[in-house]
């Protein structure tokens, strides 16, 4: 990634021929290589000639979310998936989303113990990040969704854990777009 922002600025070619060289110093296998170079963003320039990188899978977010009262975004720690619902609120044409996640402590508990609570203090349009912590919350938000009937109320954020997969498809079957 240090060469990319070295020389990225010298087009794709000498990225690339960068990037290749770097890998083999570092012995980093073709795979990975031809993986980094078909990166998931788009390179825009904004009114002042800046650069703005945009994930490319934001459109598939958005889209999901207009016909999906839930939205998952599922995969292993540290992938984006929050960064991600996070650049999607910035192009969501109502701003007023709310952002909390499970992995503070307080909140996770007030979420494990009283669910209705938790979705009467944090309410919708909501993203709830690291949702796999507190599966008690899926059968209000299957409620919430089924009382509300529109479409992205929640995205939610988790891990790839089969049993988390599991009750998620069960309790908000038709109501849930998953992205992996």
């Amino acid at each position: 990634l240090r060469a990319r922002s070295a020389c990225a600025s010298e087009g794709p070619a000498v990225f690339l021929y960068s990037l290749s060289f770097y890998a083999k110093q570092l012995q980093i296998s073709q795979f990975l290589l031809d993986f980094i170079a078909n990166q998931p963003y788009t390179i825009h320039m904004n009114e002042l000639g800046n650069k703005k990188y945009t994930r490319t899978l934001q459109k598939k977010v958005l889209e999901t979310s207009e016909n999906f009262p839930v939205v998952l975004i599922t995969g292993p720690r540290q992938v984006g998936k929050t960064t991600l619902f996070l650049q999607c609120m910035k192009e969501e044409e109502l701003k007023n989303r709310t952002y909390i996640t499970l992995d503070d402590l307080k909140v996770r508990q007030l979420a494990k113990k009283d669910p209705e609570l938790f979705l009467q203090t944090y309410r919708c349009p909501i993203l709830i990040d690291e949702v796999q912590y507190a599966p008690e919350l899926f059968p209000y938000i299957k409620m919430i969704s089924d009382r509300e009937q529109k479409s992205g109320l929640f995205w939610l954020t988790g891990s790839q854990q089969f049993s988390m997969m599991q009750h998620v498809s069960e309790s908000l079957a038709g109501r849930v777009g998953i992205l992996h």
